[in-house]
């Protein structure tokens, strides 16, 4: 049966850590952060898919014990599992296991440390998985705000919100707005309410395209908690539509907390997104005459000058395309800055030149960059110049780009009379078998 590939990628904004006898849970989707309880994190799986190739990059680890990471499907441990040995550090991986997952499961990731005499920690950079849908050519991207320690949203306050960073409160949606770059459509609407205490109206949860309402919304009653979910509705984005969340908190006193706010988008033409955001009340400020590099998914404020600790290893060949950035503030009055997309540790032909003092949307829609899975880096750089001032961004994203699918069709064949079966096999384009 044909399907479609995705490569999720999280990274946090800074260093996880998980000392020994602890277990500790993280979502699916979003920046690298973790809670102590799964159900705040979780993220709901709706197009039957399957997980595999985990990897997870581990910058220190003092446990002389063995860890592991586990993939789990409705608060199951699955076989898709990462053993940590004593003292392991670098990029870890299992690619050899994978988990079928159902329309009607949560995903999330454990990260489990056995106890030990003393104190003991392993620090963890970021991580990614394999996302296979069962759908030819609609590869599937989880998006996902959330936050280790999410912030109230306070009463009588209409918030917008990334559909993939930290979480944080910011009224200003020109500020969280996703700029589309490959057609998609926006589904699953979801949050997780930690605590609420707006006690007499509903606040309102709902999508946003091109800064008017979209076709998901649903309420969240006054001082209920837990998960909520878009029963029915999607988006349809096309290449240039702006994306974000609206949290309208209801007119009452008090205030709502949120520990995960996501949704999914789904591919119609073999593409998945990368989105690198920061949290929604903060900008990431690089100062001039730096070089320093993101992850390509999750948290933007988790840069570093070290490329190693952010760059990964897709276990997916794609081609990578449509850089963008947000710059939202630019103090650098005489030289450009650029931003560029690595490829096994290496500049690509993908790049954004930022002028001196230039704000705004920058996108290559003319150059790619072809990743190969299991050998070639992806990550961003960011160079600014020797001048003086600093260049302030809100996002940066780029597209990955599946081959099409091969497919076999079946269909009747009528000949003088005679009615049998013709087989069909080659990619499916644009509703076209091309062998």
């Amino acid at each position: 049966m044909a399907s479609a590939s995705s490569f999720l990628v999280h990274q946090g904004a800074a260093d996880v850590s998980v000392n020994d006898n602890q277990t500790r849970f993280a979502p699916v989707g979003g920046p690298f952060i973790i809670r102590t309880t799964e159900a705040e994190v979780e993220g709901p799986v709706r197009d039957a898919c399957t997980f595999k190739n985990l990897w997870i990059n581990i910058t220190s680890n003092t446990a002389s014990n063995t860890s592991t990471v586990t993939i789990r499907k409705s608060r199951a441990d699955t076989a898709v599992i990462i053993s940590v040995g004593a003292g392991a550090t670098g990029i870890l991986e299992d690619t050899v296991n994978s988990v079928a997952f159902a329309a009607t499961d949560e995903a999330s990731l454990e990260l489990t440390i056995p106890s030990e005499s003393g104190t003991h920690t392993i620090a963890y950079k970021n991580w990614g998985v394999e996302v296979v849908n069962g759908t030819a050519n609609a590869p599937l991207s989880f998006m996902a705000n959330a936050g280790a320690s999410p912030p109230n949203f306070n009463a009588v306050t209409t918030y917008y919100v990334k559909p993939n960073s930290g979480t944080g409160a910011n009224t200003t949606e020109a500020n969280q707005k996703y700029r589309i770059r490959s057609a998609c459509t926006a589904k699953d609407l979801y949050c997780y309410v930690t605590s609420n205490s707006i006690n007499l109206t509903n606040t309102v949860v709902t999508s946003r395209v091109n800064g008017a309402a979209g076709a998901q919304t649903f309420n969240i009653g006054a001082a209920a908690t837990g998960a909520f979910e878009v029963s029915s509705g999607s988006d349809s984005l096309a290449v240039g539509d702006d994306f974000d969340i609206e949290i309208a908190v209801g007119t009452a006193t008090g205030a709502i907390v949120m520990s995960r706010i996501s949704c999914t988008l789904k591919s119609t033409n073999n593409t998945f997104h990368m989105l690198s955001g920061v949290h929604a009340g903060t900008t990431l400020a690089v100062a001039f005459n730096t070089t320093t590099y993101s992850a390509a998914a999750g948290d933007l404020t988790g840069v570093s000058t070290t490329e190693s600790d952010v760059a990964l290893y897709p276990r997916v060949d794609f081609t990578a395309k449509e850089l963008c950035a947000f710059v939202s503030a630019n103090t650098i009055a005489t030289s450009n800055s650029t931003i560029t997309l690595r490829d096994n540790l290496a500049d690509s032909s993908v790049v954004l030149t930022i002028g001196a003092g230039a704000t705004g949307i920058f996108t290559d829609s003319s150059n790619t960059a072809t990743i190969t899975a299991g050998t070639d880096e992806i990550d961003y750089k960011i160079v600014t110049p020797n001048t003086s001032g600093t260049l302030t961004l809100r996002w940066i994203s780029s597209i990955g780009e599946v081959a099409a699918e091969a497919v076999t069709v079946v269909g009747p064949l009528i000949h003088n009379g005679y009615t049998g079966h013709l087989l069909f096999s080659g990619a499916l384009v644009g509703g076209r078998i091309i062998q």
